[in-house]
């Protein structure tokens, strides 16, 4: 159905991506790191990969041995 139809409390919009007229309740935000908030058709909407989530673990790196620097010896 074509989004020029009237529909009680909708809107028209277009697609983000790939710029055809939707109504609203037929899209979806796209949130992706990094850039902005993009308001995007169903078949336009790619989610988010489940390893955009992970946060790495902080551990404290401790060194194994620790010891001072030896002298420079020059030999000719």
């Amino acid at each position: 159905m074509p989004a020029n139809h009237y529909k009680k409390g909708d809107w028209n919009v277009w697609c983000d991506k790939c710029g055809f007229k939707f109504k609203a309740s037929q899209c979806l935000f796209e949130r992706r790191f990094g850039h902005k908030t993009l308001f995007v058709c169903k078949k336009c909407y790619d989610p988010q990969h489940p390893q955009e989530f992970i946060k790495p673990l902080r551990k404290p790196m401790k060194l194994p041995v620790v010891r001072p620097r030896p002298p420079i010896i020059f030999v000719d």
